[in-house]
């Protein structure tokens, strides 16, 4: 059975993202319990194209920022990579913020660009994939997406539209009908 851990976090000060993951962690026996026997971390953020922290289009650069940290204090090796969809890696990561600050800490680029053919026979639709070479040189992906609010809307039940949309009108309440037209004599 999977297990999720959701941890509130204030803001994205990198303290209190760290704090947060932290806890987070600690839900599952801690950083080293999860990664056991890895030590090569890729991380795969959201960098599907170039735009300004505050769009929310890509992973946030304190949560990887964070997450890296986290990782190399723990004696992992990172790196981290993505194929964006407009534009080139460097590109993408220099405007979403987080080219510096993982440049800063010397860890990998993985180009995603490469890619490998493989194969897994036991499979039971597609037996034929297609990966980023720059995968094989590591023991684990962590995956960092965005969340938006659509794909949080996708899994929705009846059940959940009806209280969430009783839940907007009751914090919401319709504005007063507009005042009738002035009438000039």
């Amino acid at each position: 059975m999977s297990k999720v851990a959701l941890i509130g976090c204030p803001n994205y000060e990198l303290n209190q993202v760290k704090t947060a993951l932290m806890r987070g962690f600690s839900y599952f026996g801690g950083v080293k319990n999860i990664f056991q026997n890895k030590k090569r971390i890729l991380l795969k953020p959201n960098l599907l194209t170039g735009e300004k922290i505050e769009k929310a289009v890509t992973t946030h650069p304190s949560l990887l920022q964070g997450i890296t940290e986290i990782l190399l204090e723990n004696d992992f090796f990172c790196g981290y990579g993505d194929s964006p969809g407009f534009g080139s890696l460097e590109t993408v990561a220099k405007k979403a913020g987080i080219y510096t600050p993982l440049k800063n800490l010397k860890i990998e680029v993985v180009d995603f660009v490469g890619k490998k053919e493989v194969s897994y026979a036991k499979a039971l639709q597609n037996r034929q994939f297609t990966i980023a070479k720059g995968l094989f040189n590591y023991d684990a992906l962590l995956s960092l997406p965005t969340v938006s609010y659509t794909h949080l809307r996708a899994h929705e039940t009846v059940l959940d539209l009806v209280c969430r949309l009783l839940l907007e009108k009751k914090n919401n309440p319709p504005p007063p009908p507009p005042p009738p037209p002035h009438i000039c004599p």
